[in-house]
């Protein structure tokens, strides 16, 4: 019989003395394996606290990154909602007289318009707003994977 856990670099068993694996090698093996998981786990318990205040730095900083869209989404909507009337009137009747088109085909004309351009200044500070947040979402994708797998290890060594 061997004993797989005192095998050593030369494949030579350590019986002990009854022909046997020795009790004091397997309890030492063990003790220092359960101090690796032990190890292991405490170091993935520093990554997960390391990548947490790594998502709230870039939380913050995300959040700094997106004022400057939103604040902009917030002029834009203004000037528009101040100036849009009179320019959709404006614009209706100049095409209206110029195209010689009945003023109600002018003014929707004008008006589609203005709606197209405030959509798409829109959609413009959105998509910056979600490239703010991007690091954000990398870093708690990171931070999941990470307590996932020390659930894992939690319970492997559990069952073990």
């Amino acid at each position: 019989m061997v004993c797989q856990t005192t095998v050593n670099a030369t494949a030579t068993p350590d019986y002990g003395s009854q022909g046997r694996c020795s009790p004091g090698t397997s309890q030492q093996k063990a003790r220092s394996s359960r101090g690796g998981v032990a190890n292991l786990l405490t170091d993935i318990g520093e990554l997960a606290e390391l990548q947490i205040s790594l998502l709230a730095h870039e939380g913050r900083e995300s959040a700094r990154r997106m004022q400057a869209p939103v604040i902009v989404v917030i002029v834009a909507i203004a000037a528009c909602l101040a100036g849009l009337p009179i320019l959709i009137a404006g614009v209706g009747l100049w095409m209206s007289s110029a195209w010689e088109l009945p003023t109600a085909a002018g003014l929707g004309i004008a008006g589609g318009a203005a709606v197209a351009i405030g959509v798409g200044m829109t959609l413009l500070a959105v998509r910056r707003c979600s490239s703010a947040a991007d690091p954000v979402i990398r870093s708690a994708r990171e931070l999941s994977t990470n307590l996932s797998a020390v659930r894992r290890a939690l319970s492997e060594s559990s069952a073990s």
